[in-house]
């Protein structure tokens, strides 16, 4: 077998093979006795069919069969021997039929990754953020935490209703003058004040007592989700059932105690802790996501487009389970702007992974035993797992799965300690003439 290749561009091949006719022979020689001994034809017993009747009869089956076996086997062995790297499917176009005596030869397209001989990542300017926690910031998480533990109870005397408190109300809706059972309730609770209370119900249940009874006038844009009420007003007739105050815990150090602290002290000194770690990690990986972009800034490379369209459907994929486990996937599914530069964005992401294998590879940054072992005594002592436990936990693609991640921390580390490190928030992108013409006033 002969093959030679041919470059169109850096992600674009054609490789040229040609069996020769000795090959071919066999072949079909093999696949001819195969069918004869399980040919069935009216008239002969089974394997004893004359040789030219079942050539005749399933000759073209035999040479589509032999032709689609030798075009797969001999590629293969071609993209060995010249050690390419395979994207998507080939595009063989049109292919010969089998000739007796004559060698066979065809011709295929195929994706390729790039062939990158050197990477620069010296100096790649990003910025992190600052992770200082001011006191502030610590008392804002305490009394948050405090609302979790919130009670309500009705204020004696009973009074008008106010913000912050909590309200039981029933009520029944119409929408342009029709019942709508199924938009009905007989006891909602509603919090005054709360982000994403409708002002209507906001303005007017305020300073309003048990008994009272308010009618609430809503016009809905044409853009709302649930087509019952696009363009349309509901009218919702209200009874309020009871209004409720809230009473948040005392700050003791009790209380501390039920989050796990034995004092009030220890309590702010631990969120604080973990404040700062949750700001450090999402600085650190902010600062790596710019290192992933000035890489690619500075590393231009072509990518095939069967990469990037994998990517694309991948990153569709992400988002979608992303927004089921949020609960927002809603009526509309994807966020309309979603798709905008959905393809741009997979080949930055392609072009990064490619540049970051290309660093592995020139810079012999690998994966050691050592390495694995230290990240599975790190999951061990997070999780309160034994280590036995863990490693055998991870094995196969869940093994793999873990390797990719450590070696990909291992080259984002190389390029952080080549990096210029600015500190601070990075800025916003200047925006170009044409995007601040286009902006409404």
């Amino acid at each position: 077998m002969k093959s030679q290749v041919s470059e169109i561009s850096p992600v674009l091949v054609e490789v040229k093979v040609e069996v020769p006719w000795e090959t071919v022979k066999e072949d079909l020689d093999k696949t001819f006795q195969l069918v004869s001994r399980e040919a069935k034809v009216k008239g002969f017993r089974p394997g004893k069919v004359p040789p030219a009747i079942v050539r005749k009869l399933f000759g073209p089956r035999v040479h589509a069969d032999v032709t689609a076996n030798l075009v797969s086997r001999s590629l293969i062995k071609a993209v060995e021997e010249h050690e390419l790297q395979l994207c998507g499917e080939p595009d063989y176009g049109d292919l010969a039929e089998l000739k007796t005596g004559e060698a066979f030869s065809f011709a295929a397209k195929l994706e390729v990754r790039p062939t990158i001989k050197s990477v620069e990542f010296d100096k790649l300017e990003v910025y992190k953020e600052e992770t200082t926690v001011t006191d502030a910031e610590v008392e804002e998480e305490v009394e948050r935490r405090r609302k979790w533990a919130i009670e309500y109870s009705a204020p004696e005397p009973m009074r008008p209703a106010k913000n912050d408190d909590r309200l039981g109300v029933s009520y029944s809706v119409t929408v342009d003058g029709e019942a709508e059972p199924a938009f009905s309730n007989d006891d909602n609770e509603i919090v005054l004040g709360a982000e994403g209370l409708l002002k209507e119900f906001q303005d007017g249940l305020l300073g309003k007592q048990p008994g009272d009874d308010v009618t609430l006038e809503i016009a809905y844009p044409e853009e709302h989700t649930n087509e019952k009420l696009r363009g349309k007003t509901a009218v919702f007739a209200v009874k309020v059932l009871r209004v409720e105050e809230p009473h948040l815990p005392e700050l003791t150090d009790e209380w501390a105690k039920e989050h796990d602290f034995d004092t009030l002290a220890e309590l702010r000194a631990g969120l604080r802790k973990q404040l700062e770690e949750t700001r450090s990690k999402r600085a650190r990986n902010e600062m790596r996501d710019q290192l992933i972009e000035a890489l690619v800034a500075r590393n231009e490379i072509e990518v095939p487009p069967s990469m990037v369209k994998q990517q694309e459907q991948a990153m569709v994929y992400e988002f979608a389970q992303f927004l089921q486990y949020a609960g927002g996937m809603g009526q509309n599914g994807l966020p309309e702007n979603f798709f905008d530069d959905l393809k741009e964005r997979a080949a930055k992401r392609v072009r990064g992974g490619l540049l970051l294998s290309a660093i592995a590879r020139l810079q012999n940054v690998a994966v050691e035993k050592a390495d694995v072992d230290a990240k599975l005594a790190e999951i061990a002592e997070k999780s309160g797992k034994h280590v036995a436990k863990v490693r055998a936990e991870y094995s196969g693609e869940k093994l793999d799965q873990l390797e990719n991640e450590i070696l990909n921390d291992k080259l984002l580390s190389l390029l952080e300690s080549k990096a210029k490190v600015k500190k601070g928030k990075r800025p916003e992108p200047e925006k170009s003439a044409a995007s601040a013409e286009s902006e409404p006033a």
